[in-house]
């Protein structure tokens, strides 16, 4: 392989960033012919990108309603199921608005969760003693 050689240049010409580009690229047919991103290609990119970005964000927000529903009733199947122990350890049903087991710390030791949905508190059906919504009748959601 041999090495290649460069000719000293004439003092005549320039030697600035003309001629460096030039000697470089002389070659490269493609960066001669390259153009810039016209402004209705970047407009129709971000257009395209921005409506995706809709798209997924309206299906991102109904999965998290999705997920809160259920975590609602996961919670009001806990509660129910504490309910149950309680009467079975103390003999009698807790008060309506879970009074008596969000004291205790056997039953619920980080407290009584509440309604991801509307962020509000569980009560009791009064003839029932099940959880059926957050205030006895609500029926906002399932």
């Amino acid at each position: 392989m041999s090495a290649v050689r460069f000719r000293p240049c004439p003092p005549s010409i320039n030697r600035g960033t003309n001629y460096i580009y030039r000697v470089l690229f002389a070659n490269f047919k493609f960066f001669k012919t390259l153009k810039g991103l016209a402004l209705i290609e970047l407009l129709i990119v971000i257009i395209i990108i921005s409506i995706v970005a809709l798209i997924l964000l309206a299906r991102y927000s109904t999965i998290i309603q999705e997920a809160r529903q259920q975590t609602c009733q996961c919670n009001k199947s806990n509660i129910n199921a504490q309910v149950q122990l309680y009467y079975v350890k103390e003999g009698q049903w807790p008060s309506i608005d879970l009074s008596n087991i969000v004291g205790n710390t056997d039953y619920f030791p980080d407290g009584i969760p509440t309604c991801p949905v509307s962020y509000t508190s569980y009560e009791l059906n009064p003839s029932t003693y099940r959880v059926t919504g957050h205030v006895y009748g609500d029926t906002s959601h399932p």
